[in-house]
């Protein structure tokens, strides 16, 4: 009975090891980014890099299928409509090798002023397991618009124990690991039982504006996992806060993101 008990436990951990090791590869991919360069602010390089990251999406889309949600969504203000992503990754797949073939630009066929930039690539994807529809955590308190200098306050029930990062990315591409902090290290949150962040009296988080405009759109994001995943740099970019993300097996974090609008007064 041992031994069938054992066996039985191999086989299971066997079956989980290969569905997170499902590895496919994909020859030329052809990822491809088009932009009118006369007027516009984004480099050559970051062009490129951009027709990377589509070839990565479409090898992803055909190999994930359905299972691919990028996270997207419309956001409502008291004045307007406006749109706003945030591509984190919460995909059943993740990018594992990536060999270029070929990389240049061309003329488009269409519009003369317009530049296509394509990357051929060979990229292989890991399939790992979809994310936990248990793990889940809620974040109360958040409003929608702050004056400068306001205090950020929030509370976090979750759903069960994890652990938590909390991120502030400034429309100008910077990000903030605003916590943990110096003064409130990582701990593990209890499940079921509602924490006030703001409660702690070394938590002052000042919300200030980096532009000189009278309101300014952050975004933050809030990481929830299931052990801790250390994030060790206090002052980011909002593409180290994703990688970091995407690093992350999707059935092991969960993930909750708003707008904030911070106005001069």
């Amino acid at each position: 009975m041992k031994l069938r008990i054992l066996l039985l436990l191999f086989l299971i951990s066997t079956t989980i090891y290969a569905q997170e090791e499902k590895f496919t590869t994909l020859k030329k991919v052809r990822g491809e980014f088009s932009i009118q360069l006369s007027i516009s602010d984004i480099t050559g390089r970051e062009a490129v890099e951009r027709a990377r990251d589509n070839a990565k999406r479409k090898a992803l889309e055909e190999v994930c299928g359905s299972h691919i949600s990028i996270w997207d969504q419309i956001e409502i203000t008291d004045e307007s409509e406006s749109y706003t992503s945030l591509s984190v990754n919460q995909i059943n797949g993740e990018v594992a090798e990536f060999v270029v073939r070929e990389e240049g630009q061309t003329k488009s066929e269409t519009n003369d002023s317009e530049t296509i930039f394509y990357c051929v690539a060979d990229i292989t994807i890991k399939q790992g397991l979809p994310p936990d529809p248990n793990f889940k955590a809620t974040v109360e308190g958040l409003k929608s618009v702050y004056i400068k200098n306001d205090i950020l306050k929030f509370a976090i029930l979750p759903h069960r124990d994890c652990y938590m990062k909390v991120f502030l990315m400034e429309d100008a591409e910077k990000g903030y690991l605003i916590y943990p902090n110096i003064y409130d290290k990582s701990k593990i949150l209890t499940g079921g039982k509602r924490i006030d962040i703001t409660d702690s009296p070394s938590y002052v988080f000042e919300l200030t504006k980096s532009t000189t405009e009278e309101k300014e759109k952050n975004r933050l994001v809030f990481v929830f996992t299931k052990t801790e995943c250390p994030f060790n740099s206090q002052v980011t970019s909002r593409a180290e806060i994703e990688k970091w993300i995407a690093s992350i097996p999707n059935n092991q974090k969960t993930l909750y993101s708003t707008v904030i609008e911070i106005r001069e007064k």
